[in-house]
């Protein structure tokens, strides 16, 4: 896929975090709401400018990494950072927590399936597979490990799911640049673009598809968002510049965050250390 004649528009992310998600609204195609990567804010924004709508807070008690619409229920799914390891199901209402299923280890995009009820699709990192899951229980209902045109496995970080097949953002190494690939419904190499080379291209992150022609693709740390032309239309667009924007409200100690295995590993710790904390201030009074 030629990136230069594929780029429709792009505007700036909210969130300073490394990686981050978004989730486009199948029954408002101009909305799309977006995670950080970093705090539990959501925010609603339009997918033709940029505009924020509004700031959402919610009860995730940690960071979010990828969020995804269920078009059957009308509530969105969040996949959590940190030591908790689960899918948040969110009211739209109210944006409050009102279920949760197990997460994988180191899992990072989700995307509900638009034709069939009760279904998502995750980006395993941990085991360079694509997973299809009920989103009922949590269980798994079929894998499939993937590979580039080399035949080498790679890490999918972003997911979102197409008549025709997947797109899957790679989870690469500082220094590296962005890759977007397509896989066919079976999760075999279709196709791959290369982004224009960034400090923090290496950080793309979340995938949701807006339509069945546009996919949006969050970029890294400091990129904006992408707005890419994925029909079979081969016309040349030309992209807008990103817009400036305000960012979502962040903590200090949010400024230096990592991406999601690290800060799952971070955020364990931390939780096994407070309740090492609780469990000797509760023996000393005790004594």
């Amino acid at each position: 896929m030629d990136w230069k004649k594929k780029l429709i528009r792009q505007f700036n992310r909210k969130g300073k975090g490394w990686s981050a998600g978004a989730t486009c609204d199948p029954a408002e195609p101009n909305i799309f709401y977006e995670c950080g990567g970093k705090g539990t804010s959501i925010a609603k924004r339009n997918s033709m400018t940029g505009e924020t709508i509004a700031i959402i807070p919610t009860d995730i008690p940690t960071s979010i990494h990828d969020i995804s619409i269920d078009p059957f229920s009308r509530t969105i799914w969040a996949s959590l950072g940190g030591g908790l390891m689960e899918y948040h199901q969110l009211s739209m209402d109210t944006f409050k927590t009102i279920k949760k299923i197990k997460r994988p280890n180191n899992s990072f995009g989700i995307f509900c399936d638009r034709e069939e009820n009760g279904i998502a699709w995750i980006a395993d990192q941990e085991r360079y597979r694509i997973l299809k899951i009920s989103l009922s229980y949590g269980n798994e209902l079929w894998h499939k490990k993937i590979f580039n045109e080399q035949g080498v496995p790679i890490k999918p970080r972003g997911i979102a799911k197409v008549k025709d097949g997947f797109w899957i953002s790679e989870a690469r190494e500082p220094g590296d640049g962005g890759i977007l690939y397509k896989f066919d419904l079976d999760g075999n190499f279709v196709d791959k673009t290369i982004l224009p080379y960034s400090k923090y291209s290496h950080d793309l992150g979340g995938l949701s598809v807006i339509g069945d022609s546009e996919l949006l693709a969050m970029g890294g740390k400091g990129l904006p968002i992408y707005i890419i032309n994925i029909s079979n239309d081969n016309a040349e667009v030309i992209p807008d510049e990103p817009t400036d924007d305000e960012q979502f409200p962040t903590n200090p100690e949010e400024e230096n965050e990592d991406v999601s295995d690290k800060e799952d590993i971070e955020e364990s710790l931390n939780f096994i250390i407070k309740i090492i904390k609780a469990f000797f201030g509760l023996f000393k009074k005790g004594e």
